[in-house]
């Protein structure tokens, strides 16, 4: 049970972070699949708008790496990274 109060904070910022990721990852994918499809109507109508149209394709697709970026300094900022989180583990259970 010690185990579980002492990481808790650890498992509270690791499931915020994976659901950054996550939420901007599908609403990146929704978002590009929305512009994608009416962008083929459009190009099927006027294809001389086709690099318009991949440009407003590619916006939706930025938020999934926004997510991404969250996602590591986030957990850079928990200590996972550079083994910061392991040092305090490791001191704690010597006391």
């Amino acid at each position: 049970m010690e185990f579980l109060f002492a990481h808790s904070g650890l498992a509270i910022g690791l499931l915020g972070a994976g659901l950054a990721a996550c939420l901007a990852g599908a609403g990146s994918g929704l978002g590009t699949g929305i512009a994608g499809e009416a962008g083929a109507g459009l190009v099927t109508e006027d294809p001389s708008k086709f690099g318009k149209v991949m440009i407003l394709q590619v916006i939706p697709g930025t938020q999934g790496l926004y997510g991404l970026v969250v996602f590591f300094v986030a957990i850079m900022q928990m200590g996972l990274l550079n083994g910061l989180h392991a040092h305090r583990y490791r001191r704690s259970r010597h006391r």
